[in-house]
């Protein structure tokens, strides 16, 4: 199944995607690259042929985006549902925020 999944790279913190009903969940994680490449792959993609983006080494932070979870069917294959991630450097590990909870 194809899913839409943006993956938007920044020099540093972006501004934060205004809120909005279709955004459903908003949450932040770090990542730590011990490679130059990002892949870019899902749990049935092959990965030799998988997407790959140059960010560098180190901490990053990652913001992610879910939009339009109500669309999904009961068993999560089927459904009108996309994600943004936003990457940019950090110097530090924050951990795990939830910015907004689709279920609060």
């Amino acid at each position: 199944m194809y899913v839409t999944t943006i993956v938007k790279v920044y020099d540093s913190e972006p501004v934060r995607i205004s809120d909005s009903a279709a955004i459903h969940h908003i949450n932040e994680c770090d990542l730590e690259m011990v490679s130059e490449n990002l892949i870019i792959a899902g749990c049935s993609d092959y990965l030799p042929d998988a997407k790959r983006i140059k960010i560098g080494k180190g901490i990053f932070r990652a913001r992610i985006y879910y939009w339009n979870l109500d669309s999904l069917s009961e068993n999560g294959l089927e459904g009108d549902d996309s994600y943004e991630i936003h990457l940019w450097p950090n110097e530090e590990v924050a951990g795990i925020q939830i910015l907004k909870d689709r279920n609060t």
